[in-house]
């Protein structure tokens, strides 16, 4: 035991000692040089490359999905500078004269005359109101994270963000394009009417919240559930013998008839009561097994609540 406890402490002073990480191979060595057999030096490293590939799976993630918050909230606010910046419809002509048009203030006098001007108008001032709740939901939902960490809780304000930055996306669409559209039929020769800079910023900002979007939809979505034969494969792997992994998928599948119908709303407290009973029925089916099962079970349980 105390071979073992001493050689965790030369593989993590190893690991934490240098700038750059050492290869297995040196590890062992060190291993080796401690005192520790050849076989146990090999357990360390195959545990140690476990832990460390998990965490670098889930660091991973993490790492996505912040920068993924941090991307939808800078082009958020791309699109408050688009909106607010006063060149939507530059107009210019063949004498080198050159203005802009933009749509804040409220040009009441352009609205009335052009209708679809002040559609546009009225479009992306309506991005503004659901830019301005996804970055509130953004800086909840990261409070939230750094105070308790990523939970289910945390897909709800995930869904927001991506249902309002992609309204963003569509009104933005719109309204440019109506600008775009009605402003070009009055180009003739002396004078030509083109997008300004702001549109083209709130133009950019959406491309940046579609991309950023699409990659939230993709993290906030709910993990699905294994088949039949993905779910022995699993727990095969794990150390349980396929008679062992067949009972409980039995008692799986016992349980999982007894599922609500398509539609029907879903009882909390019957279904978390079902969860227990389906837990217990197994604790008790494993009891019958063979002591490797039961030690595999155990192990098996383990790393899904680690995972959970």
């Amino acid at each position: 035991m105390f071979k073992l406890l001493l050689a965790f402490s030369v593989l993590i002073l190893t690991v934490v000692s240098g700038p750059v990480p050492p290869s297995p191979g040196v590890i062992k060595v060190d291993l080796l040089a401690a005192g520790l057999s050849e076989q146990a030096a090999d357990g360390v490293l195959k545990v140690a490359s476990e832990f460390f590939t998990a965490n670098k799976k889930a660091e991973s993630v993490k790492r996505t999905a912040e920068e993924t918050g941090i991307l939808i909230l800078a082009a958020e606010i791309l699109n408050l500078v688009g909106v607010f910046s006063p060149c939507w419809i530059s107009e210019s002509s063949e004498n080198e004269y050159y203005f802009c048009i933009g749509i804040v203030p409220y040009n009441s006098i352009l609205s009335s005359t052009f209708p679809w001007y002040a559609a546009s108008s009225w479009l992306m001032f309506i991005t503004v109101a659901f830019t301005i709740i996804t970055i509130l939901a953004y800086f909840k939902v990261q409070a939230d994270v750094i105070r308790d960490g990523y939970s289910c809780g945390s897909r709800k304000w995930f869904i927001i963000i991506s249902g309002c930055a992609l309204m963003v996306v569509l009104l933005t669409i719109s309204a440019v394009t109506v600008l775009g559209v009605n402003f070009s039929q009055y180009n003739d020769y002396y004078n030509s009417y083109n997008l300004g800079y702001s549109a083209w910023i709130s133009i950019s900002a959406a491309v940046f919240i579609t991309l950023s979007t699409l990659t939230l939809a993709v993290l906030c979505a709910p993990p699905g559930w294994p088949t039949a034969e993905e779910a022995k494969a699993e727990m095969e792997a794990s150390g349980l013998s396929a008679q062992a992994a067949d009972g409980i998928l039995k008692i799986a599948t016992d349980f999982a008839s007894n599922k609500p119908a398509e539609g029907i709303e879903i009882d909390r407290e019957a279904a978390r009561a079902a969860f227990h009973q389906f837990i217990d029925k197994v604790n008790e089916y494993i009891k019958t097994q063979s002591p490797a099962d039961q030690t595999a079970y155990e192990a098996f349980v383990a790393k899904k609540k680690a995972d959970f």
